[in-house]
């Protein structure tokens, strides 16, 4: 069965918005600076692939910062920002970077895009796919695969089983930086790979109006 986390309505975030509206879809989302994702911890549990996808409008572009649209996070201490079962964010130079583990203690495998691909105030769809069992990650921007380069090292063919503790959307898994400027559309996970036509269905099902 297909985890979807929608925001029905257009989420602001920026690292000065203190009170973010409170919105209760299938999820509760907390009222923080950040928005954390009440009830989701299973989301990528026992699994050996996984998708994750977020739409997204980027209001400034950080020449310094990252900024992290969507993280599920194992549950490791956290003032350590990388220990993320599986994240995307963007990174200063305008490319779209992952931050993925299938443990605990497996050393970070990420992968990056080609730089410039994040847009300022367009609506772009990100869906990040994540093969732990063939060591395989790969970018879907608005419905189409791009190439990414990086390294994927998982040392396990699957996820722990155990939930996750945080999944968050615009900032790091703590809610502590790498806060995202901009609007945030519908978010979604399912324990498995989609292929293009599914990604580019769910694409078009939540498309921010």
């Amino acid at each position: 069965m297909r985890k979807i986390i929608f925001f029905l309505v257009v989420l602001s975030a920026c690292a000065t918005h203190h009170t973010p509206p409170s919105i209760t879809s299938g999820h509760k989302v907390m009222e923080r600076k950040y928005y954390e994702v009440m009830g989701a911890q299973d989301s990528l549990r026992s699994t050996a692939a996984g998708t994750i996808g977020i739409w997204f409008r980027q209001r400034w572009v950080s020449p310094v910062f990252n900024q992290d649209l969507f993280n599920i996070s194992v549950g490791g201490p956290k003032e350590i920002d990388s220990k993320s079962r599986a994240g995307i964010r963007i990174i200063p130079t305008g490319a779209f970077q992952s931050v993925a583990r299938a443990a605990d203690q497996e050393e970070l495998s990420e992968v990056t895009t080609a730089p410039g691909l994040a847009k300022k105030n367009v609506w772009q769809h990100l869906v990040l796919t994540i093969d732990y069992a063939n060591k395989k990650q790969e970018f879907y921007l608005d419905g189409k695969r791009i190439d990414s380069t990086g390294k994927t090292i998982f040392t396990k063919t699957m996820t722990a089983n155990s939930p996750s503790q945080r999944v968050t959307i615009g900032s790091e898994d703590d809610g502590s930086s790498a806060f995202f400027f901009g609007d945030l559309g519908a978010a979604f996970v399912e324990k498995r790979i989609l292929t293009e036509a599914e990604i580019q269905k769910v694409m078009n099902e939540t498309r921010p109006k």
